[in-house]
């Protein structure tokens, strides 16, 4: 094993590159005991589970496929190198068998790599157009609810309203866009920094969260901060946060809304009311498709959707769990992205 670690990807772990080396080797040595009229069993020559694996621990890895004939070619290097050391010769029959079992499991592994890196990609696929999905359904919403009121006379057009309806249709242009572009790159869009009030930036993302079942969001921003961040993807990420605050929380509740600087760094927080986390769930919250709570609506993203837009733009979420109460997510932006606004304003003004 050590003469095969020498050949391929010296780099790697020894987990992630003897795994499922000597099962595959073991089958090659019964199918040659076989070929001399030993009574022992061997899938290869022919469809082998162990290659198969061989090869999808090595998609599982991340290795590129290159590197998956060279580590099972590096087994016929093997025994020809240990070979000449030992001085030991080989039937021409010996050598036939042991290149078929050698070419079967090349084939097998490959087969089963693509099948796996296949799947991969239609995975984030699905994930890529559920998080439009997500993103449209939540600004629709929006938009529908300021529309109803319109249309019933309850308030003007120009009314506050109405600006809401004019965000959530912005919004759903810019999804739009995104969603776009990112089918043209495959690829995170380059963040595009500006600097933002969050004083005015959360008051406008409140009013555009649809209210229901009596829950109230308080907004707490400490005077004059601001942030150098791309201003659609701080709105997504604060806005899931709050939604899936408001879906959690029970009737009635609170959601609090906090920005404050912390030392060198600005922080956003939204506490809700669900009651708590389940114990040992903090770790998968931000996975895509997890959903701790009982309630099922929706794909389960909202969550992912935020870490995403808040590390694209420098932030690190975190989640802290009040038992009995709710929880307090957390997204951290550290300096130079925070910034005091009359320093700001100051260099504007020398500018």
């Amino acid at each position: 094993m050590q003469r095969i670690r020498k050949l391929v990807s010296p780099d790697r772990r020894d987990d992630e590159l003897l795994d499922g080396f000597q099962t595959l080797i073991d089958e090659v040595v019964h199918a040659l005991q076989r070929n001399a009229g030993m009574n022992v069993e061997s899938p290869l020559p022919g469809r082998s589970e162990a290659a198969a694996q061989f090869g999808g621990k090595r998609q599982h890895h991340a290795f590129h496929i290159s590197e998956l004939a060279l580590h099972v070619g590096s087994i016929s290097a093997c025994v020809g190198e240990l070979g000449g050391v030992r001085q030991m010769s080989f039937e021409a029959r010996e050598y036939k068998v042991f290149n078929e079992c050698i070419d079967s499991a090349i084939s097998t592994a490959t087969e089963e790599f693509w099948k796996l890196a296949l799947e991969t990609r239609e995975l984030e696929t699905t994930e890529r157009v559920g998080f439009m999905a997500h993103e449209l359904r939540n600004a629709l919403a929006t938009a529908r609810m300021a529309f109803t009121m319109l249309r019933t006379g309850q308030v003007g057009v120009s009314s506050r309203t109405a600006d809401v309806l004019d965000r959530a249709l912005g919004r759903l242009e810019q999804i739009v866009g995104q969603s776009l572009l990112d089918a043209r790159l495959r690829a995170h869009i380059a963040a595009q920094q500006v600097s933002v009030s969050l004083e005015k930036l959360l008051g406008e993302v409140v009013e555009a969260i649809p209210s229901e079942r009596g829950i109230a969001i308080a907004v707490e921003v400490e005077g004059g901060l601001e942030l150098v961040a791309d201003e659609r993807l701080l709105v997504s990420a604060i806005s899931n946060l709050l939604q899936n605050a408001a879906k959690f929380s029970h009737n009635g509740a609170r959601v609090s809304l906090r920005a404050r600087r912390d030392d060198d760094a600005v922080v956003i927080e939204v506490e809700d009311e669900c009651g708590g986390l389940p114990e040992g769930t903090t770790d998968e919250l931000f996975k895509p498709h997890v959903q701790a709570g009982t309630d099922r609506r929706g794909f389960g993203l909202g969550l992912a959707i935020t870490r995403e837009a808040a590390e694209l733009i420098g932030g690190e979420i975190s989640v802290r769990n009040l038992p009995g109460k709710g929880c307090v997510f957390a997204i951290r932006f550290r300096q130079p992205r925070a910034v005091d606004a009359r320093q700001q304003a100051t260099r504007r003004a020398q500018g």
